[in-house]
């Protein structure tokens, strides 16, 4: 963890790419170490992220993830938020959950939601290939939208269902966090 730490530096990179290359091993303040971050342990707070975390249970998204994500969102409070790879929103939902804990900014859900643009870009040879052209992508999006109005959060998620490429002429110009959680293919992650 030291060496990414000292790496990042070197080159300059911010400490959010050094938390991108490391979540795993998630210390808050091993990377603010000499700021205030002792609202993390507000009792409210702990509460919405058990309550997620439970809520998440099973789904793509890990508690050191749902950890991470949450964290990072409260000490920085970005206002534009974007999300490549939205999917049912299990990772759109703890960024969403503290936006709406700051009552203040708004994550833009990009996917395509389309299995056509899932394997767009997917070799043939690639062994999930299949899997994605058999999803049920309208059941996927349906969940999606159940899980932000349970959580009462649509207020601060705009979803954009368009592939990334097109999806970026819909969002702001600058942003404040991404999460790239999408096509993992060498084209798509260009």
């Amino acid at each position: 963890m030291f060496i990414i730490k000292k790496l990042a530096a070197c080159l300059g990179l911010a400490p959010l790419l050094y938390l991108s290359l490391n979540f795993a091993d998630w210390e808050p303040k091993a990377i603010w170490e000499n700021a205030d971050i002792s609202f993390l342990e507000n009792t409210n707070f702990l509460h919405l992220k058990e309550n997620i975390t439970i809520a998440l249970k099973g789904s793509w998204c890990s508690n050191e993830k749902i950890n991470l994500l949450m964290d990072l969102i409260l000490i920085e409070k970005p206002k534009i938020c974007v999300e490549i790879g939205a999917f049912t929103g299990s990772s759109i939902l703890p960024v969403a959950a503290v936006l709406a804990y700051h009552a203040q900014g708004k994550v833009y859900a990009i996917d395509g939601w389309s299995n056509a643009v899932t394997v767009k870009n997917l070799d043939e040879k690639d062994p999930n290939k299949n899997w994605w052209r058999s999803v049920d992508m309208n059941a996927v999006h349906d969940s999606f939208v159940a899980l932000m109005k349970f959580w009462q959060v649509t207020k601060f998620v705009q979803e954009v269902a368009l592939s990334s490429e097109v999806a970026s002429l819909e969002i702001p110009d600058e942003i404040d966090f991404i999460h790239l959680d999408g096509d993992y293919s060498e084209v798509g992650s260009l």
